[in-house]
């Protein structure tokens, strides 16, 4: 799909809605994505939209309970269409509502209507109201969807529609005026890269690769939420809960930082088998995601802040935690050598100058034969000095037996 970030940032969304940048960083690509897979992802649909998820969402700008600080009890008792109350960005509500919903999306939402609290499904929600709720012209000449009612700025009846009355209009209308004036990009300066940046301790023991990445991001003037990038990083098969990163080498996960932030300008590079001082030169100018193959048990993942020239050392921005195996905070090069083979992801903006110059890719096969090879021509040398100076023996050897034949028994006679 085009980017979530087409037309606003999260920033903007979040001066002209009110709500949390980070909850925009997380929700909005998800319901973006869901509205394209509708063919109704365009810029006057995503101002009705923006304008509508904070007024539903109470300003969290994610999936809530109706009146999410009242009790289930209360719930019970006063709500008509207990349980089938509003939940979600726009508040799904009523059996008939969920059972058209789960039809829709093939879900079982009457039987299980806590679904709609998750965003994947809030967001897929959301979208198939739009494209299929709206309301008829007074003289019946028409059907107006909500995608017309937004595409004409009619914000009053984009509100009728989705709330049943004007509660929230004002609201609405702010929103969607104030990000309807930002006609073009905001034009920024170049990320500044800030090595001292907090590492986020990783949350379980196969996400160190994704935490290091949340480093990176967030080093070089990125702000993804945790949660955002371990679902995203599932989704996209970047990780798994049982294997954490599923490509050693850092190329996959080089990819999926280009695809998500390439086009704020970053782009990111892998080489996959590289030495101390390969890392050694670009950490520091940019940040650097490192994987130990033989780092711990199964490999680690780390962060790499730069290279202290004073101590021979590479400071880590290392999720690990405390422990004196995943949790050390410098490199040394004797301790890089005891956890390689390595591979390395690096973080650049198109912005760099001079341009962060990445160490070409190499495949751990063909460092694993060159270094077989070299293995072999030392040992052929060896066999040949050997060899040498064993068969200048020999010869003398032969040649003495010669001379004692020839001593006592004369020469030998022609063949």
């Amino acid at each position: 799909m085009t980017s979530p970030w087409r037309w606003w940032d999260a920033a903007q969304i979040a001066t002209a809605t009110g709500c949390p940048a980070p909850a925009i960083s997380e929700h909005w690509p998800l319901i973006a994505a869901s509205l394209d897979r509708r063919g109704i992802y365009d810029r006057d649909v995503c101002l009705g939209v923006l304008g509508t998820v904070p007024i539903e969402t109470a300003s969290t700008f994610e999936p809530v309970r109706e009146a999410y600080w009242l009790s289930e009890d209360w719930r019970r008792i006063n709500l008509r269409y207990y349980p089938y109350f509003g939940r979600g960005y726009v508040q799904l509500t009523w059996e008939s509502g969920y059972r058209d919903a789960g039809d829709a999306l093939g879900l079982n939402l009457v039987g299980s209507p806590d679904l709609a609290l998750m965003p994947t499904i809030a967001a897929d929600i959301l979208a198939w109201f739009w494209s299929t709720k709206g309301v008829q012209a007074k003289d019946g000449s028409r059907w107006w969807s909500l995608t017309d009612l937004c595409r004409a700025h009619d914000w009053e009846w984009t509100r009728r529609v989705v709330q049943g009355g004007t509660a929230g209009l004002d609201r609405l209308i702010a929103v969607a005026t104030a990000l309807d004036a930002i006609k073009e990009p905001t034009v920024t300066d170049a990320p500044i890269y800030d090595p001292d940046t907090p590492v986020v301790t990783q949350n379980h023991d196969w996400d160190c690769a994704e935490q290091a990445t949340l480093w990176a991001l967030t080093a070089y003037g990125r702000h993804p939420s945790d949660a955002w990038m371990e679902g995203q990083m599932l989704a996209d098969g970047i990780e798994s809960t049982d294997q954490g990163l599923l490509d050693g080498s850092g190329k996959a996960l080089a990819g999926w930082i280009t695809t998500q932030y390439g086009e704020f300008g970053y782009r990111a590079a892998n080489a996959a088998s590289v030495s101390f001082d390969d890392v050694r030169s670009v950490a520091g100018p940019s940040p650097v995601m490192l994987g130990g193959h033989n780092w711990g048990a199964s490999g680690h993942w780390s962060g790499v802040r730069r290279y202290d020239a004073a101590t021979d050392r590479l400071i880590l921005a290392n999720p690990g935690g405390t422990g004196p195996v995943y949790g050390q905070q410098t490199l040394s090069r004797q301790q890089f050598d005891q956890i390689a083979p390595c591979s390395m992801v690096v973080v650049t903006h198109e912005s760099a100058v001079p341009p962060i110059v990445v160490p070409p890719a190499v495949d751990p096969r063909d460092a694993r034969i060159a270094e077989l090879e070299a293995q072999l021509s030392g040992l052929v040398t060896a066999i040949a000095v050997i060899a040498d100076d064993e068969g200048d023996k020999i010869a003398a050897a032969v040649q003495k037996i010669r001379d004692i034949r020839e001593q006592f028994l004369g020469a030998r006679p022609a063949a």
